[in-house]
């Protein structure tokens, strides 16, 4: 419709806004780790972008994936699906009052819905890598809380990843 080749979008559109999104993780993660130590937080964005620009010394890093290969799904589901889950379990593992965790509690698990479609979009080794980082988290998470739910949520947030490797045995076979 806008007159530009799908695969000019592609190589010159979608990699800015996909390294835009996936420093704002790390951005988002830093504030989570370094929480009441501001100061930390400028020092931790420098290092993740000092990893990026000399981790590439082969060319299956995810810093070459990130950096070369940008608008391919494996540099999206290693460069910002899965730290995106790391980001949600941080949220969710932090100590509140009751009163603000339940209303704020149902929204990651909505982003991590959302999170596993993105994963489903990306590519299909980051549909069973995400879900099983969402088991994997969600059982320490159950552990901390020492409430059975947590697995429910997360094996609810998982139904689009299973959706997905149904449909693509469909239609493989």
């Amino acid at each position: 419709m806008g007159g530009v080749h799908a695969t000019v979008v592609a190589h010159s559109i979608v990699p800015p806004v996909l390294l835009c999104l996936t420093y704002l993780v790390y951005y988002k993660i830093g504030q989570k780790l370094f929480d009441g130590k501001k100061d930390r937080l400028p020092v931790f964005m420098v290092l993740m972008a000092l990893f990026q620009l000399f981790g590439n010394v082969s060319i299956y890093t995810n810093e070459t994936f990130l950096l070369t290969r940008t608008w391919q799904g494996k540099s999206v589901a290693g460069n910002l699906i899965l730290p995106a889950v790391f980001w949600v379990f941080f949220c969710l593992f932090e100590a509140r009052d009751e009163a603000r965790r339940k209303t704020e509690e149902m929204g990651y698990w909505m982003i991590l819905t959302a999170i596993n479609l993105a994963a489903g979009v990306s590519s299909s080794l980051a549909v069973m890598l995400s879900a099983l980082l969402v088991a994997g988290l969600a059982f320490l998470f159950m552990i901390k809380e020492r409430k059975f739910g947590i697995l429910v949520k997360a094996g609810l947030t998982c139904i689009p990843s299973a959706l997905y490797v149904l449909v693509y045995l469909l239609i493989s076979r």
